[in-house]
């Protein structure tokens, strides 16, 4: 679930929520890069017309900014695995620990790039959820801006949750899974709490 934090601008917050880039959203709102980022740090204001092309984004996020309740993500939850007993021969703990401290590294960078992978994917679906209520509220047969950029957010959507980033983020899952059952198992190898 996506939280945000209340001292974030609402262009930060659009931005962390629907993973839109800068550029596409000052061509969206009809406003140059330097002046979105100017306003994004409060430092100036937006045109009105841009607040009015950045309501129904904002109407689309999650709390502290909407008191809608949030996209939920339909990722399913993760089966614990299953852990071998002790070795047939007692080994040497040197080895092992070595190779636990890798395995720890590898899982803590692991989660960062899921984690990371994760996000993008929950954007895109929170992007590609919100693109209806943009179209209405700006119908792109008769809003220039619209017939350019909606679909140009719906392509981002469409390639955050195609195949070749369902397979990136399979593949980093199952890193992960399989760095933490190796680290499991070395604990229990080790006799170390976890």
């Amino acid at each position: 679930m996506l939280s945000l934090d209340p001292a974030l601008s609402l262009l930060q917050a659009v931005r962390l929520t629907f993973g839109v880039g800068l550029g596409p959203l000052a061509g969206w709102l009809g406003v140059s890069e330097a002046l979105l980022k100017q306003a994004a740090i409060n430092r100036r204001e937006l045109p009105t017309a841009a607040y009015l092309r950045l309501a129904p984004l904002a109407a689309a996020l999650p709390p502290p900014w909407n008191p809608a309740p949030p996209v939920r993500s339909d990722a399913p939850a993760r089966p614990a695995p299953a852990l071998a007993g002790p070795p047939p021969t007692p080994p040497d703990p040197a080895p092992l620990r070595r190779r636990l401290a890798a395995c720890q590294h590898r899982a803590l960078t692991g989660a960062r790039a899921l984690a990371f992978l994760e996000r993008r994917q929950a954007q895109a679906q929170r992007l590609r959820a919100v693109l209806p209520a943009l179209a209405a509220a700006y119908p792109p047969a008769t809003d220039a801006r619209a017939a350019r950029w909606l679909p140009q957010f719906a392509a981002l959507a469409d390639e955050r949750l195609g195949p070749a980033a369902g397979a990136a983020l399979a593949l980093a899952l199952a890193r992960q899974r399989a760095v933490e059952l190796e680290a499991a198992q070395l604990r229990i190898w080790l006799d170390e709490p976890a």
